[in-house]
């Protein structure tokens, strides 16, 4: 498979809360098994990738059955859809932002890893944990 030919299988959701409560601040992150499984077949595919590019994904509206995971009882504001930037220059190690209408998450080949290693700690069950920091933390559930 070739990056610009990726297709996400299954859902992602990506949300953050209205009132960024103390300890619920930054992004949230979680998505069924196959669309966390596709998602590392296209971090895997970028990370061979020679020079920057980019992909963007639509994200699923999540539910309350994705949103009781946090324990947060706050008005969730759901993104739809989510650019990926791989940057092979190292000119950002990792950011995330709203740009337009889209949240844009820039990645280097480190931070791209530590990423793809966050999703696969998903896959095997384990949640409430996070990766980045300050305005760039997003939390996976």
């Amino acid at each position: 498979m070739e990056l610009y030919s990726w297709t996400l299988k299954g859902n992602l959701y990506l949300w953050r809360y209205k009132n960024n409560p103390k300890n619920y601040k930054g992004w949230h992150f979680t998505g069924n098994r196959y669309g966390l499984a596709s998602l590392c077949d296209l971090l895997n595919l970028m990370s061979k990738e020679e020079q920057c590019a980019k992909r963007t994904i639509r994200l699923a509206k999540p539910t309350e059955t994705e949103l009781s995971i946090s324990g947060c009882n706050d008005r969730a504001l759901e993104e739809s859809k989510v650019v990926l930037h791989f940057e092979t220059d190292n000119a950002v190690e990792w950011s995330i932002k709203p740009y337009g209408d889209s949240m844009d998450i820039i990645m280097s080949p480190h931070s791209l890893k530590g990423f793809r290693e966050s999703l696969h700690l998903l896959l095997r069950g384990q949640n409430d944990f996070s990766f980045g920091r300050r305005e760039n933390q997003i939390w996976f559930w």
